[in-house]
C-alpha cells in the first residue's frame, strides 16, 4: 500500500489536490492522470510508475504512522521527485550568466598571456568594460526581475551555507528552487570583485591610479578566478551528489528536482533580446571609439589610456638625436 498525493499543475500554479490513499501500486499503471506530479511522497523505498501521459514518475511507500514531513522536498532521504521541469531562471538572467563569464574570463586572459605593451591587452581593458555594463544591469535586475533573480531570493546566512555543505556529504540535503546558499554566496562574491575590477581598472586607465592600485586589481582578479574554480567545483559535485542536471539549468532556464508548488517564473524574452542587443551595441560603441594607434578609449568624452605606448627609437638613436643639435 502506498499513500501519496496528486495534484494537477497548470501555467498558472496549483489548479487543485488530489488525495489518493491505500492505493494498489499496480493501479497507477492504469490512472488516468494526465499531467499529474507526485506532492507528498516520503518513503526509505521506492517504486517506477508509469502515467498515462507517458512520463515515469517515481513513486515511494509511505506506511500508514510514518509521521508527516515539515515541508516537502526539503530532505533527499524523503524523495518526491517530478517529470515535469519547472523554469526557475529567465532568459534575462541566463544572458547575463553568459555574457559575465565570457567578458570576465576573456579579460582574464589576456592580461595573463599579452604583455601590456602590446596592442592585444588593451581589448582585455574593453572586455573588461562590457562585464562591468552587463554587470550594472544585473544589480538592476536584481531588485526588479523575476523571483529567483533578485537579490531577496538568494539565500545568503552562513548557517544555511553550512547546512548546505554539510548536505553534500550526508543522507539530508534541502533542495533550492532558484541560487542554493552555495552558488549564492559566489554570485555576490563574483560581482563585488567584478565591481572593484571595474573600479580599479577605470582610476589606472584614466591616470588616477598608482602601482599600489594595480596590484589591488591583481589581487581581486586573482581572487575572482579562484571564486570561479570553486563555483565550478561546487556545481560538479553537486550534481554527482544530487544526481541532477544543475549546470544544464542556467542554459535552459528550468529544474526537475525541486517542489511542484513551486511556480515557473516568467521568460521575459524581450528584456533578454533588448539585454543581448544592448550590451552588442555598447561593445560596438567601445570598439568604434577605440584608437588603436594611440591606445585610447574615448569613454563619454573621458580618455582612457589601455595600456603602454611602445617608444619608436631606442636610447642610441635617442643620443644621436641630441648629438645632431650640438
Amino acid at each position: 500500500m502506498i499513500y501519496i498525493r496528486l495534484f494537477q499543475k497548470t501555467n498558472k500554479g496549483l489548479k487543485r489536490s488530489f488525495p489518493l490513499s491505500k492505493i494498489e501500486a499496480n493501479s497507477l499503471q492504469s490512472t488516468n492522470a494526465s499531467h499529474l506530479a507526485v506532492l507528498d511522497v516520503r518513503a526509505p523505498s521506492s517504486l517506477i510508475g508509469q502515467m498515462t501521459d507517458g512520463e515515469t514518475w517515481l513513486l515511494g511507500h509511505l506506511p500508514i504512522e510514518s509521521p508527516r514531513p515539515n515541508s516537502y522536498a526539503q530532505t533527499t532521504n524523503h524523495r518526491g521527485l517530478f517529470a515535469m521541469s519547472t523554469r526557475v531562471y529567465d532568459l534575462p538572467t541566463r544572458i547575463f550568466h553568459g555574457l559575465f563569464a565570457i567578458s570576465f574570463l576573456t579579460a582574464f586572459a589576456v592580461a595573463n598571456i599579452w604583455d601590456d605593451e602590446s596592442l592585444v591587452f588593451s581589448y582585455h581593458m574593453i572586455a573588461g568594460l562590457m562585464m562591468c555594463f552587463v554587470l550594472c544591469w544585473r544589480i538592476a535586475w536584481g531588485f526588479f526581475g523575476s523571483r529567483h533573480a533578485r537579490f531577496s531570493d538568494f539565500s545568503l546566512r552562513p548557517k544555511e551555507l553550512l547546512a548546505y555543505v554539510k548536505g553534500l556529504f550526508s543522507d539530508r540535503s534541502r533542495t533550492w528552487p532558484g541560487h542554493n546558499p552555495a552558488s549564492s554566496w559566489a554570485a555576490m562574491t563574483m560581482m563585488i570583485l567584478a565591481g572593484g575590477l571595474g573600479i580599479t581598472g577605470y582610476l589606472m586607465a584614466s591616470g588616477n591610479g598608482g602601482e599600489s592600485l594595480g596590484d589591488v586589481h591583481e589581487f581581486l582578479a586573482d581572487l575572482f578566478i579562484v571564486v570561479v574554480l570553486l563555483h565550478a567545483a561546487g556545481v560538479v559535485l553537486h550534481m554527482a551528489r544530487h544526481k541532477d542536471a544543475l549546470a544544464k539549468s542556467m542554459f535552459t532556464g528550468k529544474k526537475q528536482q525541486i517542489s511542484a508548488d513551486t511556480a515557473p517564473v516568467a521568460s521575459h524574452a524581450s528584456v533578454g533580446v533588448i539585454l543581448f542587443l544592448l550590451t552588442i551595441g555598447f561593445g560596438g560603441y567601445l570598439w568604434q571609439n577605440f584608437n588603436t594607434d594611440t591606445r585610447v578609449l574615448t569613454l563619454f568624452d573621458t580618455p582612457l589610456q589601455l595600456g603602454e605606448i611602445e617608444s619608436n627609437y631606442d636610447e642610441t638613436d635617442d643620443d644621436e638625436h641630441h648629438q645632431d643639435f650640438d
